[in-house]
């Protein structure tokens, strides 16, 4: 009877309930906030808040390394005091505020840190779907954004840009509904150093030790590749990732977690590749896929491009302007070249003006070639191109559909061999030979990129870029001793063509050995800074072989071989082969002249690539002949004791990892 009348009156509290809306109201938000009470009570154990802080997907959403310190400084990025340094901390915090009590808070920090919330309701047993907040605002924005798959672009070095000399990653968002017709209207998203109005030595300096903030920014893509692709030359390899569309979604939301922070910029080992890559590893759910490597001392654009190889599932190339233009010069017949430099001519010296008139003889593929000249001169001086651009479109737009030279995308020798088949960017080897037939062996090692005869896949051709380039030698009965000590070898050749003019520059910094009167290698070192301008020219640039004269004069603060500092100065000439076959080769002359001393150098060199034809190529074998005549006059000339007189021969195996 008791349980009966308790019913009857439980029924009759609930009638009456729903005939006073006010009542019923207040009934269900006191079920709500019930229902929150329950929830944080329900919080995990400190057991598995300690096992998820130590997740690698939590700490890549904190950008923390194993030790569990952030790199992310700024804004308000962490919520616990101590939270760049405590995952641990931070993450108990973050959970503490999203599935707390307060409706206000827990609805703020939910969608604030979209991820990290994502992390929770994956990783947690308990139903926390039902505890998340409607984001309408961002859910809005992530609409019009509309992003279904992600690129990585991989922009090609470039020597003559201070910032672009390892080349340069970013990534592209895309909707696969509309990027085959509007491509260039999704978006990029580029990680930078804010560097203001630095430049110069400053800027290296900057760069170097950490004195850049660094941040994601996003733009439209066609905004980041007018930078790359056209006003620095530079070609773009376009990979598309194996992201599924959970992962795009964190990733997306990663990156509005990280608006207003920024990491300290360093051109060596926290740059543009390595902040890509940490950003794509905090996208991946997936167990197992871990793109995180420990870059130290340095990691560089290309070698972070290989780590992500296994991520890659298709590849796009883009040429630059200034390679589709030199693509053309190349297909001209000499009768077509010798009709553009007519034309050329007449610009250049101002009897026709901007004004020319194409007369109805000049054919369609002379008018693509003209007006694919014309917009790479618009690089430099937009107001003086545009007109003779737009009218040069209004003639080929006459000449109807043609298939014609432009059409080089399709071309397979404009086609490159993709960076991620480049061989590694440091390299180790062991050196045996003789000088003045007394036998020694050296161990070698430099760092960062390539040197003139290294295989040059993904990097620019007949470019030198050596960080730290080292020589230690072994001679019988004698202790070990330095070859050389560089700290830096940097050579750009540009080619002289005759509708385009460049200039050849090189910078060199380090200590070479001093030879004692026996003519072995001695104790001391003697240091130099070696400053070079000047001309190259193509020889001949055939799909597979390429040669190329460099012509130098030097100056340089150097010591002479009493290690007493004097002006050098003296003309360095090169030639250089390179062969897709059979490897490449330089011949070498330099005459340096100081108060006191003068060198004369005479070098051939050749490289066979891979020469043991093993999976890994990663390897090349090289020959090395080298004569120098050294004369010292300080000493007495009729003695012949101020001259010295050295002969090398060597064959080197070098390992580039």
């Amino acid at each position: 009877m008791w349980q009966l009348d308790s019913f009857k009156n439980f029924s009759l509290s609930i009638k009456m309930l729903f005939q006073k809306p006010r009542l019923c109201l207040g009934f269900f938000f006191l079920i709500l906030i019930f229902s929150f009470i329950v929830r944080a009570d329900e919080q995990p154990s400190p057991a598995i808040f300690k096992q998820w802080s130590q997740d690698t997907q939590w700490l890549a959403l904190l950008h923390a390394d194993s030790s569990g310190v952030s790199k992310i400084k700024g804004g308000d990025f962490f919520l616990a005091k101590n939270g760049a340094q405590d995952p641990l901390a931070e993450l108990k915090e973050t959970y503490s505020q999203m599935f707390e009590m307060n409706a206000e808070i827990g609805k703020n920090t939910q969608c604030r840190f979209l991820a990290r919330r994502d992390f929770f309701v994956r990783h947690s047993k308990l139903n926390l779907k039902t505890s998340l907040w409607p984001c309408e605002d961002k859910q809005q924005w992530l609409q019009k954004l509309d992003v279904d798959q992600v690129s990585l672009i991989f922009a090609s070095g470039d020597m003559n840009s201070a910032a672009s000399v390892f080349g340069h990653l970013f990534l592209r968002f895309e909707n696969s509904q509309k990027s085959k017709k509007m491509n260039l209207l999704n978006y990029g998203v580029n990680f930078a150093a804010r560097t203001g109005e630095t430049d110069g030595a400053l800027y290296t300096l900057y760069g170097l030790f950490g004195y850049f903030p660094g941040a994601y920014v996003m733009l439209p893509y066609h905004q980041l590749i007018l930078g790359y692709s056209h006003l620095e030359g530079r070609d773009l390899w376009e990979y598309k990732l194996d992201l599924t569309a959970e992962e795009t979604q964190r990733l997306v939301w990663h990156l509005l977690e990280l608006d207003g922070s920024y990491v300290d910029y360093y051109f060596l080992n926290v740059n543009c590749a390595t902040e890509i890559q940490s950003i794509l590893q905090a996208a991946r759910i997936r167990p197992g896929t871990n793109v995180i490597t420990k870059h130290f001392p340095y990691a560089i654009p290309l070698d972070v491009l290989k780590e992500l190889k296994p991520m890659i599932v298709e590849t796009v190339y883009r040429p630059s302007l200034e390679t589709e233009w030199n693509h053309i010069w190349k297909k001209m017949s000499s009768a077509d070249k010798q009709v553009f430099l007519k034309w050329w001519s007449s610009l250049a010296s101002g009897e026709s003006g901007l004004s020319y008139k194409i007369s109805d003889e000049v054919s369609v593929e002379q008018i693509e070639a003209r007006q694919k000249f014309v917009q790479l001169k618009k690089i430099e001086n937009a107001n003086v191109w545009s007109e003779l651009d737009y009218r040069l479109s209004i003639e080929r737009a006459k000449k109807g559909k043609i298939n014609s030279l432009v059409l080089i995308k399709q071309d397979d020798l404009l086609m490159p061999a993709s960076p991620l088949a480049s061989i590694g960017s440091s390299r180790l080897g062991l050196m045996v030979g003789d000088r003045n037939q007394k036998t020694f062996s050296a161990l070698q090692y430099y760092a960062n990129l390539r040197d003139l005869l290294a295989d040059d896949v993904g990097v620019q051709a007949f470019q030198d870029l050596r960080v730290l380039d080292l020589q230690l030698n072994y001679e019988q009965q004698r202790s070990l001793r330095w070859e050389h000590i560089h700290l830096l070898d940097m050579l750009s050749t540009r080619a002289i063509s005759p509708v385009q003019k460049g200039l050849s520059w090189g910078v060199s910094l380090g200590a070479d050995a001093i030879l004692d009167d026996k003519s072995e290698l001695s104790d001391n070192l003697r240091s130099f800074a070696d400053f070079k301008l000047g001309m190259s020219f193509d020889l001949f640039d055939l799909a597979k072989t390429k040669m190329r004269w460099v012509n130098l004069v030097l100056a340089s603060p150097a010591q002479d071989y009493h290690q007493d500092l004097q002006a050098v100065y003296g003309f360095q000439s090169m030639l250089l082969l390179k062969n897709v076959d059979f490897g490449q080769g330089q011949l070498m002359f330099k005459n340096q002249h100081g108060g006191s001393f003068q060198q004369l150098d005479y070098k051939f060199e050749y490289v066979f690539n891979n020469p043991i034809r093993l999976p890994d190529k990663n390897w090349d074998l090289r020959f090395s002949w080298l004569q120098q005549n050294m004369f010292d006059h300080r000493l007495p000339s009729l003695s012949r004791a101020n001259e010295k007189q050295i002969v090398l021969h060597a064959v080197a195996l070098n390992y580039y990892f």
